[in-house]
Formats: structure tokens, C-alpha cells, sequence
């Protein structure tokens, strides 16, 4: 084991591994540049690390030995080691935790959502955890620990052993400084390079950086949402605001940054990195209110200038907001539409939306890709529910076959989070073990369960099917089972096959036709080189053919209607 030995000379430095499935932790970079503005040095891991049921039951491992001696190295002299958890990243936490305890004696902290929701669970494994939001916490404890003071009182902190506490959440969102992205090697990135070998990238210019971003830089206007959805986190969150009411602590379920300090940190990004879009990382966004969302798009057009993607909930979609925003440069929305049937709807909490009212506002949406202001839009569903009917199942395929083309549609398996009202009645029906060997705690959102309905899902935002075809292949016929897989494994491995229908990418391609976009073939020409075998490159030839004749096509189109067009009338486009 390797001892502590912090020097009193100087601030030592705070370790912070971020856990995560997909980008860049924007807590932990900003947990680092408060530390760092309190004068302490940091070292910030990401970890990239999903597990598996059988690293859950004990039976595989996540990361070798190499890794965890490599990752202790770095973390040795640190005054506390923090970790940021997520539910399904716990086993890999767990796992680096517990290979960090056996090679170093330094105190170990767990914090983010996992600890809110299960801080018992956490400290089974961690000597204390951040419940609620860390940003006071982090330098308090760095201090206390330099100064070897007391610090089981510092709010929001829960010490194994110690009595629970009230969880604290940050209320004034105006001193943050800008999220730490350094670039002098104080940066390290655990990812898996081949099969399940992980290696470890030392971040020490900003191209590697760029590469870590991979173009998208993800920011939140907003804190917290404004929603108690049943199958969501948030939900607990919802709790937390109610006992810190009770406790004369006024905290807003919605808490809005200033939007001149949000524009400064996209100025900083985009003159620091190569973006290529901005993503707003928030629940609520879209529903701040009308002169909000205005100003801070007419500072965004002014000062960035680049693609913007937002999501949230459409019932908050306004014409006046979704013009602001198209001005601004939003070119894709992620919108949550969960289920089309009623009931599912009220056991999810969202019996605030309505039919009707949903596909109103898909309608105004699919105004603004008509007119080439949006290039994508993505509606999220909820499947795999045990508690759906047949019929609610219809219901949610009836609605998503209403809603106006192009879309594309993204599938979530339901899944029982720890701290939501869903998991306790999955737990009370003995549908969950209760324990980490859950689903939640591995399993990704993205493992679908091969139905009918399903499947039938992957196809219809692919294909104009009618409602007749639709009932029909979403059933339990054997042979409708086969013309699914079969029209799946068609427009998957020739996805240029649905442009000659009303289709996501149909719409795409039209859109860099219109703004006389030249260069549509570099994605699929980039894939040749990779082409080995026969079979594969009469794919790839198959998926290039088709796209040419779609462009011809579109261009003769364009060039008939141009000419039919009187001598003084205006045109548009290429001709």
C-alpha cells in the first residue's frame, strides 16, 4: 500500500474520476476549476467503463491490472480521491474503487446521481459521499483535510458511520468559472482501445482534446427540472426540494444561469477547440420562457455561429421560441414523447400532456424541417414496460405512425432506477432483486427486447408503412416475424435505400442539396479503404449507386421546375 504524504509547503492535489458511458463528465470539469480557483491542483480521470451482468455477479472483470496500478500511480499524494457515479456505471466505480483502496491509504469520496439516490449503498464501498451538488463541498473538504480539521459538519457530506444527512444543492449558479478542459497533461482518459483492453491517454494539447470531444461540446443553460416523471431520477430531486422547504432553504426546481456567462464559456470553447455543434445537456431548456430563450439566441448568433441540438418536452415548443432558436442555427431536437397510450402516461407521471396537443406541436416542428430550418428531429419512447397491455402498445405505435415525416425515433428500455417511484413498485412486485445485480446497475438503455412491437418501431420511422401493414407486423405471425428482420437487416445495411421515401435521411440530403452542399459522398467514401471483402464492397458500391441516382434525380427535378418558372420569377438553389 502506498502511504499519504502530503506536503504542508503547498496546496496538494485533489484526484477526480469521472465514470461515464458516453462524453466528458461537465460536472467533474467543473468541480476542478473550483478547486483550482481555490488554488489546488487537480488530476481528472475519465473513465469510459461499461459493465456487464457478469462483471455484476462477479464472474468478468472491467479493467485489468495494469490499468488499476496505472490509475494509482497517478492518483498517489491526492489529498481525497472523488468519484462521480452514475447507477450504471457503478460496478466499474466499485471495481476502481476498490483497486484504489488496496494500493493506496487516501480517503475516497463518491458523489452524482448514484449517491444521491443509494448514499448507503455508496458507502459501503467509499469513506464518505457528496449527497446533493458538490461545488462548496469539494474546496471545503480540501481545506479541512490540509488543515487535518474536523469536517464531518460540512453540508451535504455523509461520513460512513455518521448519522444521514440533508442533502445541499447549489442555489447562486452566477460565480461558477468556466469547466476545467486543460490541456497540460493533468487530463487522463481510460477507454476501451480493442475487445475489452482498456488503455489510458494522457491529454497534453488540445487536439487530444478534440478527439475526447469528438466535435460536440455539451453545456446547460439550466439546473434541475421542473417535472416529477415516475421513471426518472429527477423525481428524487423533487423530494429534496420539498425537504429543504421544510427547513426554510428556498430553492427553485428550475434554477437559470445568466445567459452572458453561458455565452461566455461557448466563446471559450469554440476559440478553444474545433466544434464542429453545441448540445444543450439539460432537462428544460426548451421551457424557459420566451424572452429568455430570445435573448440567448440572438447572442449565440452573434457571437458563435454554429449548430445547435436541444431537446426536452414539446408540449414547451413555441412557434415564437422554435423561430428564435432556427435563427440562432438549431439544426436537430431530441424531444421525449415516452408512450401514446393514456394510462402509461399517468403510471409515468405525465398526464399533463395530451394526444392531440403532442402531435399539434410534431405538426409545428415538421413545419421548420419543411422549410429546411431543421434538419433532424428525434422523438424518445419508453419500451419494454411490464406494466404496458397490448393495447397500450398499439396506442404508442398508432402515434408514432401520425406523427408528420421525416423523424426518427429512439428506443429506451425501461429500466428501474434506485430513488424513483417506478423502482419501488417494480421492488414491492418483485419484478427487481432490489440489489446491484439489477439491471439498472449494468444494463444499458439501448438492449431492447426483440418484440414485435419493437421491431416494428426500428422500421417505421425507416418506412412509409401503412397502418394495416403496421398492425400486421407488429404481430406474433412467424412469417411477419421474418419480413421484420428482413426489411431491418435491408435499410440497416443500405440505409440509402429510404431516400426514396419520406425519411430521416432523405430529408438530410435534401437539405445539403438545397444549400448547395457539394460534397455529400465523403461519409460513405471514407468507409472504402476499410472495405476488405467482396460481399462489402458490392454493399458499399450498392449504398453509393443509390445515393448518386437520388442526387441526379433531385437535380433534375430541381432544374424541370426551375425552368417551367417564368423568366422574372425568383429561383433558389442550384439549377
Amino acid at each position: 500500500m502506498i502511504a499519504r504524504d502530503i506536503p504542508m509547503t503547498r496546496k496538494p492535489k485533489v484526484t477526480l474520476i469521472a465514470v461515464e458511458e458516453y462524453s466528458t463528465s461537465m460536472s467533474v470539469r467543473l468541480l476542478s476549476a473550483l478547486l483550482k480557483q481555490a488554488g489546488y491542483e487537480t488530476l481528472v480521470i475519465f473513465v469510459r467503463g461499461m459493465a456487464s451482468r457478469a462483471v455484476a455477479m462477479g464472474q468478468a472483470r472491467v479493467f485489468d491490472d495494469a490499468i488499476h496500478d496505472e490509475i494509482a500511480a497517478l492518483a498517489a499524494g491526492s489529498l481525497y480521491i472523488g468519484f462521480s457515479v452514475r447507477t450504471r456505471m457503478y460496478h466499474a466505480a466499485r471495481e476502481l474503487t476498490t483497486g484504489i483502496r488496496s494500493r493506496l491509504d487516501i480517503p475516497i469520496i463518491w458523489g452524482g446521481a448514484h449517491a444521491i439516490v443509494r448514499p448507503d449503498e455508496c458507502l459501503e464501498l467509499a469513506d464518505m459521499v457528496c449527497v446533493g451538488e458538490g461545488e462548496a463541498l469539494v474546496v471545503e473538504l480540501a481545506d479541512r483535510l490540509r488543515e487535518q480539521r474536523a469536517y464531518r459538519d460540512i453540508p451535504g457530506l455523509w461520513v460512513r458511520g455518521e448519522s444521514p444527512v440533508t442533502p445541499w444543492l447549489q442555489t447562486d449558479l452566477s460565480h461558477l468559472p468556466l469547466p476545467d478542459c486543460a490541456c497540460d497533461g493533468s487530463h487522463y482518459f481510460v477507454y476501451p482501445r480493442s475487445g475489452r483492453a482498456y488503455e489510458i491517454l494522457r491529454i497534453e494539447d488540445s487536439r487530444a482534446y478534440d478527439w475526447l470531444l469528438g466535435g460536440e461540446y455539451y453545456f446547460a443553460p439550466t439546473r434541475g427540472c421542473l417535472y416529477k416523471c415516475t421513471y426518472c431520477t429527477s423525481n428524487k430531486y423533487a423530494q429534496i426540494y420539498k425537504e429543504l422547504k421544510a427547513q426554510g432553504q428556498a430553492v427553485r426546481r428550475l434554477r437559470v444561469r445568466d445567459p452572458d456567462a453561458v455565452i461566455r464559456e461557448l466563446i471559450w470553447a469554440k476559440d478553444r477547440f474545433s466544434l464542429s455543434c453545441f448540445i444543450t445537456a439539460d432537462d428544460c431548456f426548451v421551457g424557459l420562457k420566451t424572452d429568455e430563450i430570445r435573448y440567448l439566441a440572438a447572442q449565440y448568433k452573434k457571437h458563435i455561429g454554429l449548430p445547435l441540438m436541444t431537446g426536452g418536452n414539446l408540449v414547451n415548443l413555441t412557434e415564437e421560441k422554435l423561430q428564435a432558436l432556427c435563427d440562432a442555427g438549431l439544426t436537430g431536437l431530441v424531444m421525449g414523447l415516452q408512450t401514446g397510450s393514456e394510462g402509461i402516461r399517468e403510471l409515468y407521471g405525465r398526464e399533463w400532456e395530451k394526444e392531440e396537443k403532442l402531435l399539434d406541436q410534431a405538426r409545428l416542428v415538421n413545419r421548420f424541417m419543411q422549410q429546411g430550418k431543421i434538419r433532424r428531429v428525434t422523438y424518445q419512447l419508453i419500451v419494454d414496460n411490464p406494466w404496458e397491455s397490448h393495447r397500450d402498445r398499439m396506442d404508442t405505435l398508432r402515434l408514432v405512425a401520425s406523427l408528420p415525416r421525416p423523424f426518427s425515433i429512439s428506443l429506451h428500455s425501461l429500466t428501474f432506477f434506485p430513488g424513483t417511484p417506478l423502482y419501488e413498485r417494480a421492488l414491492s412486485e418483485k419484478l427487481i432483486r432490489g440489489d446491484a445485480l439489477d439491471g439498472a446497475y449494468w444494463r444499458s438503455l439501448k438492449h431492447l427486447n426483440p418484440t414485435p412491437v419493437n421491431e416494428t418501431l426500428s422500421l417505421i420511422k425507416l418506412l412509409p408503412l401503412s397502418p394495416t401493414l403496421l398492425w400486421w407486423l407488429a404481430s406474433e405471425r412467424p412469417f411477419a416475424a421474418v419480413i421484420r428482420r428482413v426489411l431491418l437487416r435491408l435499410v440497416i445495411g443500405a440505409p440509402e435505400l429510404t431516400l426514396f421515401f419520406k425519411s430521416p435521411r432523405r430529408h438530410e440530403i435534401d437539405v445539403s442539396l438545397r444549400s448547395g452542399e457539394q460534397d455529400l459522398f465523403r461519409a460513405l467514401d471514407r468507409e472504402r479503404p476499410r472495405i476488405s471483402s467482396t460481399r462489402a464492397r458490392a454493399k458499399w458500391a450498392l449504398r453509393r449507386f443509390l445515393l448518386w441516382t437520388y442526387v441526379q434525380s433531385h437535380r433534375a427535378l430541381h432544374w424541370r421546375r426551375a425552368r417551367s418558372l417564368p423568366c422574372d420569377a425568383p429561383r433558389s438553389g442550384r439549377g
